[in-house]
């Protein structure tokens, strides 16, 4: 089995003017990484908590090279768990097209409903790194053997 495993860079860009109304302050430490989970430094998403049904539209996009490391990637995971006892969405992306775009970006909103609902949005906080790529470790892991009977 392998395992692949992203180091984003730290968030160089921060936008915590609301961070006293989202509960959330992005700092200059924070970035994403993740494996089969990935995190904000704030957020953990997960399959279990990650939305894949539009308007929240969460991806897995991967592109390899001839050696098996991934070159191209599109990652966006939405915790869309907004309700009247948690008025919070929030959101990771990763995006890397080499000579295009390269963007790691993290964000939580305080919302007064779900704002795909029309409902206002009270205030967001924001960190973002662009035109740095994190880098992928690739780590082979060998299969447990099954007990035998």
């Amino acid at each position: 089995m392998v395992v692949y495993t992203y180091t984003g860079n730290n968030f160089s860009s921060l936008n915590n003017f609301s961070s006293s109304i989202t509960g959330v302050t992005y700092t200059a430490t924070d970035h994403i990484s993740g494996s089969l989970s990935f995190t904000d430094g704030h957020h953990t998403f997960t399959p279990a908590n990650t939305n894949f049904a539009a308007p929240y539209n969460s991806a897995f996009q991967f592109s390899n090279n001839a050696a098996g490391a991934i070159s191209r990637w599109d990652i966006v995971l939405t915790d869309p768990n907004v309700s009247a006892s948690n008025p919070n969405l929030s959101s990771l992306s990763s995006f890397n097209s080499p000579g295009v775009f390269t963007q790691d970006h993290a964000f939580q909103t305080r919302c007064g409903g779900d704002p795909y609902g029309g409902q206002n949005i009270l205030g967001s906080t924001n960190g973002t790194i662009s035109n740095s790529p994190g880098t992928w470790t690739v780590e082979s892991v060998s299969a447990v053997p099954e007990p035998q009977e």
